[in-house]
């Protein structure tokens, strides 16, 4: 299924055309700006050029990209992690940030979603090691993003390095960002589907869940 899916986002890298000026009222347009120094830590200047939106209940993500990566930023109010979820159609990807990292899908069954694939904990070195970077690119390479992770920066934010057409071909996304299981801060708002749900905030892999795109926020990549 992955080999298949990067040669589409491959392709769609190449005969994309540039965003419309007016996108429409309800997308967000990440703008333009500088590559991050991923280390989990909201660098002075680096986000100088991102779109910030409030978490509800506490919080801020900030969004921005650089023409090679899309980068995202959650900072909490607490420790914790992050989720950021990405609906293609009738797929939805979990991207899991926590003290590792995990990928989880699911797809679409009538009204709900079933997984095909669960968890798998990687990226757990949370140093800047040549071993350690050389890790998360691997990761990066293989599933379309990467993240910091608990205890590497500052240990209220995580941040997201995604493949351009990862996000720009997505229908919509949304975050969540956890100091606990069921201290949860979220965007868009409202958001009361199974993004919020504790046991899958915690990397559980829920056999039936229901995700209301409705909820979500769709976005668009401003030209650089």
């Amino acid at each position: 299924m992955k080999p298949l899916f990067f040669l589409g986002m491959l392709c769609w890298i190449g005969c994309t055309s540039p965003v419309p000026a007016d996108p429409g009222p309800d997308v967000l347009v990440i703008p333009a700006g500088t590559a991050i120094d991923m280390e989990g830590v909201l660098t002075d200047g680096e986000w100088a050029d991102a779109v910030q939106q409030p978490l509800a209940g506490g919080g801020s993500v900030w969004l921005q990209h650089d023409g090679e990566a899309v980068w995202a930023a959650v900072e909490g109010v607490e420790n914790g992690w992050a989720h950021l979820y990405l609906m293609h159609g009738d797929t939805v990807r979990v991207l899991h940030a926590s003290a590792a990292l995990g990928t989880a899908v699911y797809v679409r069954a009538g009204d709900h979603w079933k997984p095909i694939q669960g968890f798998t904990w990687e990226v757990r070195d949370r140093s800047l090691s040549a071993e350690a970077q050389a890790a998360r690119a691997a990761f990066l390479a293989r599933e379309g993003w990467v993240a910091s992770t608990m205890g590497m920066g500052s240990p209220d934010v995580i941040e997201f390095k995604l493949a351009p057409a990862f996000v720009e071909t997505a229908d919509a996304l949304a975050f969540v960002y956890a100091s606990g299981p069921d201290a949860l801060h979220h965007f868009p708002d409202p958001l009361t589907d199974a993004t919020t749900l504790p046991a899958l905030v915690r990397g559980e892999t829920p056999d039936s869940l229901r995700f209301a795109v409705a909820q979500w926020q769709r976005v668009r990549l401003a030209a650089r």
